[in-house]
């Protein structure tokens, strides 16, 4: 009552915990056969297609309005525009920003993190960086794997440096959870003895980061690299932060991370070619090998980083990103909201029947997840 009341030209959703279904309805209601009506910007992240239910149930609600809909990549735009029955003039790509002032590029800087984290004997080693959860779906254990085989066959003085929080999450759409600990054993296994010993030792695990401490990591480290197939991987604030510092991005083809190869300069993005397993979403090992050997073979000189880390300002700073919301929501006017598609009514019901693994056929990937999931690759 208070905000119809108010009368706002435009309403913008920033989250969907909770699930603004019923602040919609209850509006719906206040305003009754109003013909003027606040038109509904949602900022879509986090977990789109988990929450399917609840956006279909707000559907009826949401036919009244001008809706909408932000995405943080090209590919979630594609993927929500399946889930639309009308996309033309309601999607619009805009990346997150980046504090560009914290996460920069200073030749002097990196020389001193560089120092700071480098021991005696690796001085001039190439350090690829990861930094985001050590997960199964992150694909930690293939990146190590492909580091191995890049060690071995390519170039010896090199470290892969892990950051992040550990988590067992599995994978979700398949009722997929782990015993708590199991990535935790998985990863130990994998460095303890199922690498081989010269590789292992050129992998090294540092805790979790808080933005402050990452930003040494960032400037040390060469390249930023990340194998991810996380199935909600809609956007990547830490290749969007290691480019801000100036790192080349070697990245899986999968989701948000595609869009960084036009978010940046030329030369500035790798991608990893990506399918769709049985029970899995996997990089290729073979193309993670060669985009990391390519990698390493373009020079690190400062000027490169500086030409990387100004792209990034020129697309993801908050005055860029500023400037890209503006034109969405200023500069185009919505049609009304048509409704949803077949595809995520289909969505919706696999949620219904099988909330623990709303995606599976036995323990593998439905035809459901490839229809939805395409749009990712």
């Amino acid at each position: 009552r208070q905000i119809s009341a108010f009368a706002p030209e435009a309403i913008v959703f920033l989250d969907h915990a909770p699930h603004p279904s019923a602040m919609i309805a209850a509006l719906s209601e206040c305003l009754g056969s109003s013909v003027t009506r606040p038109r509904l910007v949602f900022h879509f992240y986090g977990d789109l297609t988990l929450f399917a239910e609840q956006w279909l149930a707000a559907e009826a609600a949401l036919r009244g309005f001008h809706c909408q809909f932000i995405c943080a990549s090209e590919r979630q735009c594609s993927l929500l525009a399946g889930f639309l029955e009308k996309s033309a003039n309601v999607l619009h790509w805009i990346p997150f920003p980046v504090d560009v002032q914290r996460f920069s590029f200073s030749p002097d800087e990196r020389g001193k993190a560089k120092r700071g984290f480098m021991k005696s004997e690796g001085d001039g080693d190439y350090v690829f960086l990861y930094t985001g959860r050590l997960s199964l779906q992150k694909n930690v254990l293939p990146l190590a794997r492909a580091f191995a085989d890049y060690v071995e066959h390519w170039n010896p003085n090199s470290q892969l440096w892990l950051s992040g929080p550990v988590d067992d999450l599995g994978i979700p759409y398949l009722g997929k959870r782990p015993l708590d600990g199991l990535m935790s054993f998985d990863l130990a296994s994998l460095l303890g003895g199922k690498l081989k010993s010269q590789s292992a030792q050129r992998i090294r695990i540092f805790d979790n980061c808080n933005a402050d401490e990452l930003v040494p990591l960032y400037r040390a480290a060469d390249a930023y690299v990340s194998l991810s197939t996380h199935n909600d991987e809609d956007y990547g604030m830490a290749p969007a932060e290691a480019a801000a510092c100036g790192l080349p991005l070697v990245l899986s083809d999968w989701g948000g991370f595609a869009s960084f190869s036009k978010l940046l300069p030329p030369g500035a993005v790798s991608l990893v070619r990506v399918s769709i397993e049985k029970s899995r979403v996997l990089p290729s090992h073979a193309d993670a090998v060669r985009a990391l050997s390519a990698c390493s073979l373009m020079p690190s000189f400062d000027e490169r980083r500086k030409t990387i880390s100004d792209g990034a300002a020129l697309s993801v700073s908050v005055d860029a990103v500023a400037a890209r919301i503006q034109d969405a929501l200023l500069q185009h006017s919505p049609p009304p909201f048509l409704g949803f598609s077949r595809l995520f009514r289909e969505v919706g019901q696999a949620f219904r029947l099988n909330p623990d693994a709303p995606f599976s056929v036995g323990t593998n990937y439905s035809e459901l997840f490839r229809r939805v999931y395409r749009a990712y690759i």
